[in-house]
């Protein structure tokens, strides 16, 4: 797991060295220089054309926390130190009617009270693809692929002793779906996919022997597919200056268990304080029978480092 938040980290740091801008190279300047014939050179300028159709942006968070206190606090208290680390990079393509929107999400966190087992305070991982060709104002048919995973060991510590829950791939989530997109603006987009196919997969054995099938039949099956309807949207929208709320749900409904309704949700709210520190909020809420039969919640408040490159929607 310390393996995970160095790497994190270290991506922290490097992640600047691409930020820059690539160079813009003129045919004219590279003829004057006679070391390129005109057909190469016209090769070299298309070359930078097609780059301009691509946007690089993200933004990277590294989180630290700390509590301590005299043995003799009145009113109790437990050291405890935390670090969390996360990432948000879009890499998109827009050239004529195709567009092609990829998304990488992904964090981990852990923390340590004294005296105890270090624990996971986050730890997930999204990416999402999606290629779109317009077929009227606004309007795309589109392909979307979507991967939703963890990377370590997830225990239960309400239990005595503590019961392993998840894992690498345990559950991995993966969907394929098609159907139209909607993006009344660049802020603003909804999706609705009536043919989409959804995996869940368990890889590890320890986790389905624990009793965490997520939907399996048994424990001696790995995968489990549905076929359904997906649907959802992301709408960011600035709140004020410097302050900025993404949001992203995602619903999908297996057609053979209608009218169950598997709900994900993520919101992010970042509060920029100056260019290298700021405070980010994120919300998640789950509904998926398969995991729980109740409403799962959970939030992230945290102040540290960060670095954002590349160009913001537009509000």
């Amino acid at each position: 797991m310390k393996k995970i938040v160095l790497t994190l980290s270290l991506s922290l740091s490097a992640s600047g060295l691409y930020a820059q801008e690539a160079p813009v190279v003129f045919k004219d300047t590279i003829a004057k220089d006679h070391t390129l014939s005109d057909a190469q050179a016209e090769k070299i300028e298309a070359a930078v054309e097609e780059e301009k159709n691509w946007t690089f942006k993200g933004k990277q968070n590294l989180n630290l926390s700390q509590s301590s206190s005299t043995q003799n606090w009145a009113s109790g208290s437990v050291n405890n130190q935390g670090l969390a680390g996360n990432i948000d990079y879009e890499l998109n393509y827009k050239k004529d009617k195709a567009i092609w929107d990829n998304r990488l999400i992904a964090g981990y966190g852990l923390i340590k009270n004294k005296g105890q087992k270090e624990q996971k305070s986050t730890d997930f991982i999204t990416l999402t693809s999606t290629y779109g060709y317009q077929i009227k104002d606004k309007w795309y048919a589109s392909a979307n692929g979507t991967f939703v995973s963890q990377f370590t060991k997830g225990f239960n510590f309400a239990n005595s002793p503590e019961t392993l829950v998840s894992d690498w791939l345990s559950p991995g989530y993966i969907t394929f779906g098609l159907g139209v997109d909607y993006k009344p603006q660049d802020n603003l987009s909804f999706f609705f996919h009536p043919l989409t196919a959804k995996i869940t997969y368990v890889q590890s054995q320890s986790v389905k022997d624990a009793g965490n099938l997520y939907g399996l039949k048994n424990a001696q099956d790995n995968l489990r597919a549905e076929f359904g309807l997906a649907a959802g949207g992301r709408y960011k929208v600035q709140l004020a200056k410097n302050i900025t709320f993404d949001n992203t749900l995602n619903l999908f409904a297996n057609y053979a268990t209608l009218p169950k309704v598997d709900l994900l949700y993520t919101g992010i709210i970042d509060m920029k304080i100056n260019e290298f520190i700021s405070s980010q909020l994120i919300l998640n809420a789950v509904y998926d029978e398969d995991q729980s039969s109740e409403f799962q919640f959970r939030q992230g408040l945290g102040v540290g480092l960060t670095y954002g490159f590349g160009q913001e929607p537009k509000k």
